[in-house]
């Protein structure tokens, strides 16, 4: 990963130098490290130089001209586990024929899309068995193509066996597996595989769209070719016409969201025929994830005054079938203003705790009542929401304007959040000016807002 600090002058006729001074900030544990490659514009950082958690990376450009002046920003850094992702082309399964050669391709998936300069070495090994329709099992060939293909020859393939064909693939300490099964028949066979194109992921989310499609690799002279697609759980799903965006009998398959139960094994499978040609299928197996369970989100405290109390957020106790150890460590969390017309972001974390924020007042109708959600996502974007109510009144005016005044001070609380460049500032310059209009404090609010002029939108916790 590279990160590159640019620095922006305006009005300054000569400067001497220029130094940039980088620090990293663990926010799971607050650790302030330093990097040690000072006075640099660009920073590199090799594979790995991260552990798994969410960083603060800050820059400070110092420019001498008369006098010194410094400038910082800030850039959040969310670092997930390692992955590694294998898929043979073609899905679970395939029809093939007796004449040709087998040829399978095996496809890595990065553990890490920005890192394209990674040089280990990936390793991947194939094995493949036969087994009759009487059960008897024996191992086949494979012969090497290239790196992730390989070749079955055609003496290998008999009608009415069905063959296995598994690839572990290595890179550095990571290992995945993944194998496909072939059915042989006799005659002219449609070559085709069933890929994924949306919600591709390895647990899929039931609260998205599934799109699925037909690759025909000799399609392209044969007329009258046709598509039946069925979908099987612990039985063939009777409605899957209605659950189809696209229909059945269509070259692709769309499945409309919240269609399908968590944590269960679909497969879906397409037959293709064709006129002069053995009617042809293909399996793509999937399963489905389930939305974090088990846990609850608070508010620290439950009542207090608009633009004065700071409350504190936090989700507790939540599960995830998306990561492997059941643990939280792959949730990330948002928490929303729920307003009659349209709901606004507060902010958003993989840290289940925020900072004390500023709310505006609640509906004075209901005594204050303001009403939040909090969404608790998963790896897959599997999500549950929870509401939280808390009560915020509106306080009275010299006191508001005593807190906003102390906020806005020299070295006062405002001050520190615009030297951190503190992603809340945005927001909690929202609040209050929205508090002081209703106060009808239109000094103090011009203030506040002039803080909006210097600062973009930022919605992270």
């Amino acid at each position: 990963m590279d990160v590159v600090a640019n620095l922006k002058v305006f009005c300054v006729q000569t400067y001497t130098d220029a130094q940039y001074t980088w620090t990293i900030t663990h926010r799971a544990n607050g650790n302030v490290s330093s990097i040690p490659w000072h006075n640099s514009k660009r920073v590199h950082f090799p594979p790995r130089y991260f552990a798994e958690g969410e960083y603060v990376l800050r820059v400070t450009a110092s420019l001498r001209t008369v006098t010194t002046e410094e400038q910082t920003d800030f850039l959040n850094i969310t670092v997930g586990p390692e992955r590694l992702v294998v898929a043979i082309v073609g899905g679970a399964s395939r029809r093939v024929g007796v004449g040709h050669d087998l040829v399978v391709h095996a496809s890595e998936g990065p553990y890490d899309l920005d890192e394209s300069r990674d040089l280990t070495e990936t390793n991947f090994d194939w094995e493949c068995t036969k087994a009759s329709a009487g059960g008897v099992l024996a191992a086949c060939e494979v012969g090497f193509l290239e790196t992730g293909v390989v070749k079955i020859s055609k003496s290998w393939l008999e009608a009415d066996w069905r063959l296995t064909v598994a690839v572990t693939v290595t890179k550095g300490t990571l290992s995945a597996t993944a194998a496909q099964t072939f059915n042989v028949v006799r005659g002219n066979v449609l070559d085709i595989y069933i890929r994924c194109d949306d919600n591709c992921k390895d647990r899929v989310a039931t609260s998205e769209s599934l799109s699925l499609s037909v690759v025909c690799m000799n399609c392209g002279g044969a007329k009258d070719v046709a598509f039946s697609w069925t979908l099987k759980a612990q039985q063939i799903i009777s409605n899957l016409e209605e659950i189809a965006s696209t229909g059945v009998h269509e070259q692709g398959l769309a499945l409309i969201p919240d269609a399908l139960e968590t944590r269960t094994h679909y497969t879906a499978t397409v037959s293709v025929s064709a006129q002069g040609a053995v009617t042809t299928e293909a399996s793509y197996g999937f399963v489905t994830s389930v939305s974090p369970y088990n846990g609850s989100c608070s508010s620290e405290p439950t009542a207090g005054l608009a633009g004065i109390t700071g409350f504190q957020l936090r989700c507790e106790g939540w599960l995830s079938d998306s990561d492997s150890s059941g643990r939280a460590s792959d949730l990330t969390y948002e928490w929303w203003l729920k307003w009659p017309l349209h709901d606004q972001l507060l902010c958003s974390s993989r840290l289940s705790l925020t900072p004390e924020l500023l709310l505006p007042r609640g509906d004075a109708d209901t005594g204050g009542r303001l009403t939040l959600a909090a969404a608790v996502c998963d790896a897959v974007g599997q999500c549950t929401k929870v509401a939280v109510y808390v009560q915020v009144l509106i306080p009275p005016m010299q006191e508001l304007i005593n807190n906003t005044r102390g906020l806005l001070a020299q070295g006062g609380f405002i001050e520190g959040m615009v030297q951190r460049s503190d992603s809340l500032l945005p927001g909690i310059v929202t609040v209050l000016t929205a508090t002081l209009h209703t106060r009808a404090e239109g000094n103090a609010a011009k203030e506040v807002q002039a803080l909006k002029s210097k600062n973009m939108l930022n919605t992270p916790c």
